[in-house]
C-alpha cells in the first residue's frame, strides 16, 4: 500500500470520528434557523468533508472543506465566503475535535451571522430531549 493511500485512509478515520458529527450539527443548526446546507463525506478519487451553505445575506455560495493534500502528507482547511477563499495546510493531528469544533463555529458564524450561542446550544438541546 503506499503513502498516499494510507495517509487518505488516516485522514479519512479522522473525518469520521473527529470532525463529520460537528459537520452534521452545523448543517442541522442551520436547518433549524431556515437556512439550507448539506454535508458530503467524499472518498472516491479524493477524500474530504465539506459542509455547504448558502449566505442569507447575499445568497453567496460558502464551504468549509477539509481534503488530503495526500501527496505532501497534508491536509487542506478551505472556506468558501462568496468569492473570497482562506486556505490553510495543516498535519493530520488538526482533525481533533476541539479544533474542528472551533474553526467549523468560526466558518458558521461569518457565513451565516448567526451567533455562537446558537451553534454550541444545538448539542445541549438535542441531549435534553
Amino acid at each position: 500500500m503506499n503513502n498516499e493511500r494510507i495517509f487518505r485512509e488516516a485522514l479519512l478515520a479522522a473525518l469520521v470520528e473527529h470532525a463529520a458529527h460537528h459537520f452534521e450539527e452545523a448543517a442541522h443548526c442551520a436547518y433549524v434557523n431556515g437556512l439550507q446546507a448539506r454535508t458530503l463525506l467524499t472518498n472516491s478519487g479524493r477524500t474530504e468533508l465539506r459542509l455547504s451553505l448558502t449566505r442569507p445575506s447575499d445568497g453567496a455560495p460558502c464551504s468549509y472543506r477539509i481534503g488530503a493534500l495526500a501527496e505532501r502528507g497534508l491536509v487542506l482547511h478551505e472556506k468558501v465566503y462568496g468569492d473570497e477563499v482562506e486556505r490553510r495546510e495543516a498535519s493530520l493531528e488538526s482533525i481533533r475535535d476541539s479544533l474542528v469544533e472551533d474553526e467549523l463555529a468560526e466558518f458558521f458564524i461569518r457565513a451565516t451571522a448567526l451567533p455562537l450561542g446558537a451553534m454550541a446550544e444545538l448539542p445541549r438541546q438535542q441531549g435534553a430531549a
